[in-house]
């Protein structure tokens, strides 16, 4: 694998890490992981749900390198779908990867450039 490559692995796992001990806790019965990512969890669970039209069996636990190394090596998904149907599609062959992906997918971009928000303001 080349150095950057590497290196950009090594930095997906790294802030993956904190999302797989969420993930695990979440999974082990009485374990109280944090309520502000559960609660964001469970929402991003019951739309995706929602829309299930076919049940699945309870996932396995996979290392979380297995589970990066499957991510990367997984076809891409075609640049006409939606990340949310993919994820619905994919949230249980990779748990932790999800929980990162609902954290991010939300986050909205501006609609506004840059420029024309600065330009607009008005001068002294």
């Amino acid at each position: 694998m080349p150095e950057k490559a590497q290196t950009a692995r090594e930095l997906f796992l790294r802030e993956l890490r904190p999302y797989r001990m969420e993930t695990l806790a979440a999974d082990r019965p009485g374990t109280d992981a944090s309520p502000t990512h559960n609660a964001r969890a469970q929402w991003a669970h019951g739309v995706l749900n929602s829309r299930r039209r076919r049940t699945r069996a309870p996932p396995t636990q996979l290392s979380l390198e297995t589970e990066v190394e499957r991510y990367l090596s997984d076809q891409l998904a075609p640049p006409d779908s939606s990340s949310l149907s993919w994820w619905q599609e994919n949230s249980d062959r990779y748990p932790t990867i999800f929980r990162l992906a609902m954290d991010i997918i939300p986050i909205q971009g501006s609609a506004v450039p840059c420029e024309r928000v600065f330009s607009s303001a008005k001068r002294p």
